[in-house]
């Protein structure tokens, strides 16, 4: 269960982003707190994303 709630976690963080004006900054803080996501998850997801 832990892998699919991963996959699902990236899901939301890419849909937050997606929904975000191109120009506009958006923290790993405010993606966990409105989609519900562990704060500490959404920093390594935005890490690895970072890197590609």
């Amino acid at each position: 269960m832990k892998l699919k709630n991963e996959i699902e976690y990236v899901f939301r963080i890419l849909n937050y982003l997606s929904l975000q004006d191109k120009d506009r900054i958006v923290t790993s803080t405010e993606i966990a707190e409105n989609e519900n996501i562990p704060h500490l998850f959404s920093i390594r997801v935005l890490k690895k994303m970072e890197k590609k």
